[in-house]
């Protein structure tokens, strides 16, 4: 009974993405795809230890970001969205890549692999904001909505110091990029801060 309360926001959101692509039945299908394998993926996992939020509530949380609020109806950038940890999460081989591939479509994965090469852990704001500005507008947007997704979450966090970190990290490495990609996303990520206490 809890776990199926658990996943009913998981349900709800998925119904939500898929609404906004309901006049593509292409569009559907490739989407379903994508949240099955993202729902095998981060099965039994959950987002920041929280055991109440399955993972693949953040995923689609991202995705929603995307279609629903920046107004992005592009199919592969969706499917990224919806896959963009799964690389983080497990074990991945050169096989499992080519069958994502297969699967997915080339430009969604080029799209998922366009947003994991950027760790912040390894480099200073200034180097990070300039790798990342020489990539697409949408690898962008994945970044920034992934960024808008977490903060959000950490509302209610009881964790002080991740939130300032987050904090912190937003303020020098994903305002800036904003800045220079939507103002949209200034908005959101500004407010998202704000929010934060």
């Amino acid at each position: 009974m809890m776990k199926s309360r658990m996943y009913d926001s998981t349900k709800l959101n998925f119904m939500k993405l898929l609404k906004l692509f309901e006049d593509s039945i292409e569009d559907v299908v490739a989407i379903t795809r994508a949240f099955s394998i993202a729902y095998v993926i981060h099965s039994g996992k959950f987002y920041d230890n929280i055991r109440s939020e399955p993972y693949i509530n953040h995923t689609l949380r991202v995705a929603l970001i995307l279609a629903n609020e920046l107004k992005v109806k592009d199919k592969d950038v969706i499917i990224a969205a919806i896959l963009h940890d799964a690389f983080e999460k497990t074990y991945t081989n050169p096989f499992q890549e080519d069958l994502l591939k297969k699967t997915i479509g080339e430009k969604a994965l080029n799209l998922i692999l366009s947003t994991i090469k950027f760790n912040i852990k390894d480099m200073e704001s200034n180097e990070y904001c300039k790798l990342v500005l020489k990539s697409s507008k949408i690898v962008r947007y994945l970044l920034l909505a992934n960024r808008l997704d977490s903060i959000r979450v950490l509302k209610s966090s009881v964790h002080k110091d991740k939130i300032q970190r987050f904090k912190k990290e937003t303020q020098e490495y994903f305002l800036p990029i904003a800045n220079l990609t939507d103002d949209n996303l200034v908005f959101k990520l500004s407010v998202a801060m704000y929010e934060l206490k």
